[in-house]
């Protein structure tokens, strides 16, 4: 099966949005401000011209703080808004859960909590990007954001 072109977005409502994508065999990553939605659609429509045809975004949060909770909604709503306005019809959330079990899970073994969850999305991260991995500084967002898409690209 071929992959196909996603956009992997790990969403925030108080740091900027870590977003990857694959052009062939190399890595765009680059970020999205959250205060700023009116200013994505460039980017989105940077992203549909190089060939990507859908957009995943890690969903799913339901959290004890309602503040966060809330952030991370509203700004999950306006990506899916503009990803649509770009012209990408496979727009798609998918839960924390759905795509670090797929992606992370060594064998029986599946990162439960969040350490182990960040060191895996690092080592599966940095053996997506190959070689480009030595000239990225990568944080915790952005390698989740890699394995969001690379998880996106395998549906």
């Amino acid at each position: 099966m071929t992959p196909i072109p996603t956009l992997g977005i790990d969403p925030s409502y108080a740091k900027p949005i870590a977003c990857a994508y694959r052009t062939g065999k190399v890595w765009q990553l680059f970020e999205l401000d959250p205060k700023e939605p009116n200013n994505w659609y460039e980017d989105f429509v940077v992203v549909k011209h190089n060939g990507v045809e859908r957009v995943v975004i890690e969903g799913g949060f339901v959290g004890v703080n309602s503040k966060v909770a809330l952030g991370l909604e509203r700004v999950r709503g306006n990506l899916e808004i503009v990803a649509r306005q770009a012209g990408f019809t496979w727009v798609r959330d998918v839960a924390p859960a759905t795509w670090q079990t797929a992606m992370l899970s060594q064998g029986h073994w599946t990162p439960k909590v969040h350490a182990e969850i960040a060191k895996q999305a690092a080592l599966r991260a940095r053996c997506e990007l190959g070689k480009q991995a030595d000239f990225c500084k990568l944080t915790e967002d952005m390698t989740c954001a890699i394995c969001i898409a690379a998880w996106g690209e395998q549906q």
